[in-house]
């Protein structure tokens, strides 16, 4: 297969715009699925409700409620899978969630888009890199959160796109700051 400019071809490229419409219920049986206890009533009953901040990923990685209908997640990076084609899986590197105001927790619709904005060759053999921006909006417009992606490919290495770059992340040689004791309910698989 002739290599091509992964970079050129794909940073920029956008999926469809689409819309997730949710409700208090989506919000409580959300917090219920990560793990809501019978104190976090502030996540599951609707007077003075709160929504959690990682519901934000929803859109990211969500079918359900979503226009136009789509049956699996369809992130940007699925615009590499369509190119690269690979017999190895992707593998998800990380997801970071910034937020910059509270989803209302009784009713709301996102609007958001998925583009692609970054790919890395990390070399021969050593496969390629793309990173995905989802911006989420409210009705208003209004910026509630940013979903930002790194997706590896075992088989896109080599065409000749920048370097990954070095990571500036310190992990400190100390104990953690905090630490807590947590539990999975025996009933939250069936959630």
């Amino acid at each position: 297969m002739e290599r091509v400019d992964l970079a050129k071809l794909l940073v920029g490229q956008r999926m469809e715009p689409r819309y997730l419409e949710y409700n208090w219920r989506d919000i409580a049986l959300y917090a219920l699925t990560a793990g809501a206890k019978a104190e976090d009533l502030m996540y599951t009953y609707e007077k003075d409700m709160k929504a959690l901040p990682s519901y934000g990923t929803i859109p990211y990685w969500g079918t359900i409620n979503v226009r136009p209908y789509q049956w699996m997640p369809l992130p940007a990076s699925m615009l590499a899978n369509e190119i690269i084609k690979p017999t190895i899986s992707f593998l998800n590197m990380d997801h970071e969630l910034i937020m910059y105001r509270p989803i209302d927790p009784i009713k709301g619709t996102f609007q958001y888009q998925d583009r692609i904005t970054d790919v890395y060759d990390r070399g021969e053999g050593k496969g390629a890199v793309v990173k995905t921006q989802l911006d989420v909006r409210e009705e208003a417009g209004n910026l509630v959160c940013v979903n930002r992606s790194t997706t590896f490919f075992h088989e896109a290495e080599g065409f000749g796109g920048p370097p990954m770059p070095k990571s500036d992340v310190v992990i400190p040689d100390r104990a953690p700051d905090y630490e807590e004791e947590d539990y999975i309910s025996p009933v939250q698989h069936l959630l």
